[in-house]
């Protein structure tokens, strides 16, 4: 349902662009602010979307144990240079345009906000990305997540 809410918004921009977004979910559980979360994974999912070429693939995959709940969300897109992954979730940072493969025009607050979201819930977010290969976000919400100071809407 999390993922579903937040692929909603996207699903028009992903077929125009014949993108395919892939859901591997099984029943996981997630205890937080359904809405608030679908936000964070929205933003992510839309970096997603427009860093992935024409005719590319986003994948979202969920792992459960005792201790964690992790997302998982990986696109094939162009890849972020490794100078670049520790400035990502800077409010306003963007990636450089000459080296960049994407023409979006985003305001390099979407994953800021998802970052702030996430820690809300006592969570944290990760990306990993290899250039020409693609990046992966991973999102790792404790067991029993509890938002940690209240989200104002």
């Amino acid at each position: 349902e999390l993922v579903e809410k937040a692929a909603e918004p996207l699903r028009i921009p992903m077929e125009l662009r014949g993108q395919e977004l892939r859901i591997d979910i099984r029943e996981e559980t997630f205890t937080g602010d359904l809405a608030w979360t679908a936000e964070a994974l929205s933003n992510v999912l839309k970096n997603c979307m427009e860093h992935t070429p024409e005719g590319g693939e986003i994948t979202v995959t969920a792992a459960e144990n005792a201790i964690y709940t992790e997302l998982r969300i990986a696109d094939n897109g162009p890849g972020i240079d490794k100078e670049d992954l520790p400035h990502l979730f800077e409010r306003f940072y963007k990636v450089d345009k000459s080296h960049a493969q994407s023409s979006s025009k985003g305001t390099g607050l979407g994953l800021a906000i998802a970052k702030e979201i996430v820690r809300m819930h006592g969570a944290h977010i990760e990306v990993f990305s290899q250039v020409n290969v693609g990046t992966r976000f991973v999102v790792t919400f404790p067991a029993e997540a509890v938002i940690r100071e209240e989200i104002q809407s």
